[in-house]
């Protein structure tokens, strides 16, 4: 009888391994299609978290992307691995900054919980990206004034979560990096 019992509780316990480890395998998708799904509503709604500096504000396409990197490489302003950052960033775009007037851009990161890392990727790469479209205007700017009708004079760093640390808050103040927090729906944090 002891035997059949500790076979019993033998066979329940590769049970529960077995389960477990199906929740960790599902919760680990779950993670990654949050992420997706995230990722994608806060870049369709970029130009809700940027209105107050840049209005209009145009999402670019990837296709266009490659474009501008091209053309901006062709004319020595980026490497080969600052393309690459650029490639990285979650959200590029283009438009008219609220203050002057101007041809303005912003690069946004995306992250459920910013840390200093995404705030200086997000500073880095704002600045990568001005450099990049300003060299792609002054090289052809007929190609490229329906988008921008003058050189960009300015470029906007935003990160967008659910939180920020504070060491990534005080950060983010030091380099002007602009922090928005996702949301989903009216008055609605987070899925």
């Amino acid at each position: 009888m002891e035997a059949t019992l500790q076979s019993f509780l033998d066979s329940t316990e590769r049970r529960f391994i077995a389960v477990e480890k199906l929740l960790a395998g599902t919760s680990i998708k779950l993670d990654g299609l949050d992420r997706e799904v995230t990722q994608r509503d806060a870049v369709e709604k970029l130009d809700n978290y940027l209105h107050k500096r840049m209005d209009p504000l145009e999402v670019l396409e990837r296709r266009l992307l490659s474009r501008i990197f091209a053309a901006a490489d062709r004319a020595g302003a980026i490497t080969e691995e600052e393309r690459d950052q650029l490639g990285y960033a979650d959200a590029l775009a283009v438009g008219e900054d609220k203050e002057t007037g101007e041809p303005a851009c912003a690069v946004a990161e995306l992250s459920a919980t910013e840390d200093v890392h995404d705030v200086k990727r997000a500073d880095v790469r704002s600045k990568l990206f001005l450099k990049a479209l300003r060299a792609a205007v002054e090289s052809m700017p007929k190609q490229w004034e329906k988008l921008l009708p003058r050189l960009p004079a300015k470029s906007y760093p935003l990160v967008i979560g659910r939180r920020i640390t504070e060491e990534a808050r005080r950060e983010a103040e030091r380099l002007s990096v602009l922090f928005a927090n996702y949301r989903n729906g009216y008055d609605r944090q987070g899925p």
